[in-house]
């Protein structure tokens, strides 16, 4: 297998030279094997990330061949193609901790690096934001990462900021205001509305009863924001999607110490509106394997099923009995579509059910037994 990338540009040659910000391990001092090789193929083929919109092909020219003087990038990038190459083939159970092992070196070199980021050249910030990418969408495949999902998304919007604020742009990705959000996204968005008012309805009984569970600003917050995506599935897919967005500025505008108390695994009010976050997840789905109906190949949306079922038991099984309660139904629906995704993932086609999942709501289906903690 011969890995090549084109010919130098000029804004490849920006992004390979001048960097202030020395490794913090020199990736020529490391070896790689061949599972390694095949960690990197498999990014390129069918792993590497969608985000930022419009900044796809980057992906495939820009940043792997900056990974390789950049080692938080590069470890990174190999352990999103082990953990989603282990999920594409469940035979290769051995890669999990290859991943594992990978993304522990990333944060690793990342935390040094972020320690100096007012020191960071525009080459250097767009390597981090590259990792940081990187590693939400691992986090996102990893049945424990709903947590580290959280944190690389608010660091996402953090760096974001910061080059924005410095450079007032990035080299390697295209980065939006909201409002050329809007006008880049909006026409490729179905505008119409979820099919299951019941089910909806049902989720917005059970949020609501959490109401006065919260004490914190950002756990309003979140309440608010998830209930009004919830609302707004009712009406347009669309709107849903650009309601989900203030979500994650929501993570991303908490001062550190409110965002740790926000995260921590005993804060089960908060644990409880991330499992309604996974809900909405669920019920938005099917309209965005639609929208990605011409990227099938990369069957993402389809193994994100599968880790998002894990978590949302994980979450279950976490939480005191009287708030178990609050979330039986939303457990059963993300179960629910969660085995009818990998039943069609397995047959390769697109079949309709014969039951909804507001038939499934309160049956008690939920499985007692053990799962994967986050």
């Amino acid at each position: 297998m011969v890995c090549s990338y084109r010919k130098p540009d000029d804004n490849t040659d920006a992004l390979t030279r001048n960097s202030t910000i020395a490794p913090v391990r020199s990736l020529s001092s490391e070896s790689f094997t061949g599972d390694d090789l095949r960690f990197f193929h498999h990014f390129l083929l069918a792993a590497r990330p969608h985000l930022p919109y419009g900044s796809e092909a980057s992906w495939t020219t820009l940043v792997p061949a900056y990974s390789h003087e950049c080692p938080h990038l590069m470890h990174a990038i190999l352990s999103l193609g082990a953990t989603h190459y282990t999920l594409a083939d469940h035979s290769q159970t051995g890669y999990t901790q290859m991943a594992i092992s990978h993304r522990g070196k990333s944060l690793q070199s990342l935390s040094a690096a972020l320690c100096n980021l007012d020191d960071c050249t525009d080459v250097d910030l767009d390597g981090i934001l590259a990792t940081c990418y990187t590693l939400v969408f691992q986090a996102y495949f990893m049945p424990d990462g709903l947590t580290d999902f959280a944190v690389m998304v608010r660091g996402c919007g953090m760096v974001t900021q910061h080059i924005i604020s410095r450079f007032n742009g990035s080299k390697m990705f295209t980065l939006h205001t909201p409002e050329q959000m809007t006008e880049l996204l909006a026409p490729w968005l179905p505008t119409d509305a979820h099919p299951d008012h019941e089910v909806i309805d049902t989720c917005i009984e059970d949020i609501d009863k959490l109401h006065s569970f919260l004490q914190s600003s950002g756990s309003h917050d979140f309440f608010n924001a998830l209930r009004k995506i919830y609302l707004a599935l009712k009406y347009s897919i669309r709107d849903a999607f650009f309601c989900l967005t203030e979500v994650y500025a929501i993570w991303c505008t908490m001062e550190n110490q409110d965002f740790l108390k926000f995260i921590a695994s005993s804060n089960h009010a908060v644990r409880v509106l991330f499992l309604h976050y996974i809900s909405i997840d669920t019920l938005m789905r099917p309209f965005m394997l639609s929208v990605r109906a011409q990227d099938r190949a990369r069957a993402g949306l389809f193994l994100g099923a599968d880790v998002m079922e894990k978590w949302a038991f994980a979450i279950y099984h976490s939480l005191p009995a009287n708030m178990q309660e609050l979330v039986v139904n939303e457990v059963q629906i993300v179960s629910y579509e969660s085995h009818r995704y990998m039943f069609q993932r397995e047959i390769s086609g697109y079949r309709s059910s014969t039951m909804e999942p507001s038939q499934i709501a309160g049956r008690g289906m939920i499985d007692t037994g053990s799962h994967t903690g986050l």
